[in-house]
């Protein structure tokens, strides 16, 4: 389909000076978005605009940027 992207970008988020998980965007569609957190490798999550990313918060976008996609919240942006 073309939908697809796989990401190559870890994110940390910080929010008040402090580290929050960090995550890996593996594949995207304007929908939903498959993360990986970087202290569960192979452990896949699906999100979908709406959804809560536990200590980080809601997903209120998922959409392209450049070559690869973002998953954007109020307090983040993973890559």
């Amino acid at each position: 389909r073309g939908d697809d992207k796989i990401g190559q970008q870890t994110q940390t988020a910080k929010t008040d000076g402090q580290d929050k998980p960090s995550f890996l965007v593996r594949s995207a569609t304007a929908r939903s978005a498959w993360i990986e957190d970087t202290q569960s490798p192979g452990l896949l999550r699906e999100v979908n605009i709406g959804d809560t990313i536990p200590d980080l918060g809601k997903v209120q976008k998922i959409e392209r940027e450049g070559s690869g996609w973002i998953v954007v919240g109020k307090d983040f942006v993973l890559r």
